[in-house]
């Protein structure tokens, strides 16, 4: 009797076809690969348009200052705008604010070191007929500090 015949060698066996799917590890990376890149796209949207919002209200500030200049409604016209750019930044309650509230509202929006400035500010609303020339240059160059720094 011969070697082979003693062993009783079967056939090869042959392994189950590979699937032309990946397998679902894949399938879980994909998805998660897929929703970060949509927040992060969501993300640069969204601060792209602040900046577009931010821009918009800087440049409506320097025609203001360019029309007004010389306009005892100046404080007025700054203080419309900076109730409008933060209404479109998500505090449409701004509009129906004045005096006191006013107040409290820019200052907890605003950092310690502009209080006092935003104090000058919302006085010279009710006073604008004192307002000088160069008050109005300080109030001019205060709100393009707060516009830049006031969430958007």
């Amino acid at each position: 009797m011969s070697v082979a015949q003693q062993l009783q060698l079967a056939g090869i066996a042959e392994p189950p076809p590979i699937s032309s799917l990946p397998a679902i590890g894949w399938w879980i990376c994909a998805s998660f690969l897929l929703v970060m890149v949509a927040v992060i796209i969501w993300f640069a949207l969204k601060k792209w348009h602040q900046c577009q919002c931010k821009k918009r209200s800087l440049q409506l500030l320097d025609a203001l200052w360019q029309d007004f200049s010389q306009n005892a409604e100046l404080p007025n016209q700054f203080n419309g705008l900076l109730k409008r750019h933060l209404a479109q930044a998500g505090f449409p309650e701004v509009l129906t604010l004045y005096g006191d509230q006013w107040l409290q509202f820019l200052q907890q929006q605003l950092a310690t070191k502009f209080h006092q400035d935003v104090a000058g500010f919302v006085n010279a609303l009710y006073r604008p007929q004192n307002s000088d020339p160069a008050q109005q240059q300080f109030l001019y160059q205060q709100l393009k500090h707060w516009i830049r720094a006031l969430p958007c």
